[in-house]
């Protein structure tokens, strides 16, 4: 009985033995199953972040290649435009130059039309100095001529007045020399004269020196 109960006791030992044994072993093996299973989930979660920062950094450089092209773009832009302005500006230029051309011709129009019109203007003043002067010439001519007559006449008119003067101053005196020539060249004896200085004899002499 009593081996019975030591091989009893045994058996149950071993058995608790097997047991435990095989606990230790599920407990390992579910614990080794835990680390795995753990090691195969931080695996995949590092490769999801490294496939994550890969596709984040492809991203950033498709971005940045994006942003270069933008920028590209931009800078292609503001050249042409900066080209367009100046080529704006050059064609103002131009239309500037032709405005001053045509001021230029406008001012040199004027100043001919102006030439032009001071030429014809002394012409004008050569024609009408050469008309007042011949028409003074010709009036001063004529003034010259009356104030000849004029003198001439009087002179006559004083040549009367003197004879008459001495005329009257020698009328007292019967006889007077006359103022005339005889045939023969001699002067006039002393016979009383008329009013004129000469005497009846020679009084056509004074008619024809009048005339004179």
């Amino acid at each position: 009985m009593l081996k019975k109960s030591k091989i009893s006791s045994n058996q149950n030992n071993n058995n608790n033995n097997i047991n435990n044994n095989n606990q230790i072993n599920n407990i390992t093996h579910n614990s080794n199953n835990n680390l795995n299973s753990c090691d195969i989930e931080n695996t995949d979660l590092e490769k999801n972040k490294i496939q994550i920062n890969s596709n984040n950094t492809n991203n950033q450089e498709s971005e940045i290649l994006e942003l270069k092209d933008l920028k590209k773009e931009k800078e292609t832009e503001t050249e042409i435009e900066t080209e367009i302005e100046k080529e704006t500006e050059i064609e103002k230029e131009k239309e500037k130059e032709k405005e001053k051309d045509k001021k230029k011709d406008k001012e040199k129009e004027k100043d001919k039309d102006k030439k032009n019109q001071n030429q014809n203007k002394n012409e004008k003043e050569k024609e009408k100095n050469y008309e007042l002067n011949s028409s003074k010439k010709m009036n001063n001519k004529k003034v010259n001529e009356k104030n000849l007559q004029y003198n001439l006449n009087e002179k006559n008119h004083q040549n009367k007045q003197k004879i008459n003067l001495d005329f009257t101053k020698n009328k007292k005196r019967t006889t007077i020399k006359c103022k005339g020539i005889k045939l023969d060249g001699n002067k006039c004896s002393k016979i009383k004269r008329n009013s004129n200085g000469y005497c009846k004899l020679h009084e056509n002499q004074f008619n024809e020196n009048s005339q004179n």
